[in-house]
């Protein structure tokens, strides 16, 4: 590969380890929490710990735990990598149809992280007629990355 490098990631505990799989089959260096036991122990700010060392963003559905733990590491002047957020609504959970997930996590790696001083992203929603409304008020990932 030629150029920059594509983000590294490490999946949180909710994502299967086949999504993890299929990306690497794409060429990408992901890991899955669940695929590796000495992740799976970790508390979210170890794993959040863990993977600014490693040098991944994590991908989680977890705002309400990540964001916090983001921001402060930010506050206190903390190097950190970015956080990738989804949602469960967007991309449900479903083992036996990962395709969606998997199609936007690739769409995501292949355009990289939006640009710094930016450090959480959002998968966008495949279908944006479904959240036409949200999206107006908050914006696209596109928009962001402007």
């Amino acid at each position: 590969m030629n150029g920059p490098q594509p983000p590294r990631l490490v999946l949180d505990e909710m994502f299967s380890p086949k999504i993890a799989a299929a990306l690497r089959e794409r060429g990408y260096d992901v890991v899955a929490v669940a695929e590796r036991l000495d992740l799976r122990s970790m508390t979210d700010d170890e794993l959040f710990a863990w993977s600014v060392v490693d040098n991944r963003w994590p991908l989680t559905e977890n705002v309400k735990d990540f964001r916090p733990i983001l921001l402060q590491a930010m506050q206190a002047g903390a190097v950190v990598t970015g956080v990738l957020f989804t949602s469960s609504r967007t991309f449900p959970r479903s083992r036996l149809k990962p395709g969606p997930l998997i199609a936007a996590v690739h769409r995501w790696l292949a355009t990289g992280p939006p640009p710094r001083p930016l450090t959480e992203d959002w998968l966008p929603d495949p279908d944006p007629a479904r959240t036409a409304g949200s999206a107006q008020s908050a914006g696209s990932a596109d928009d962001r990355r402007e």
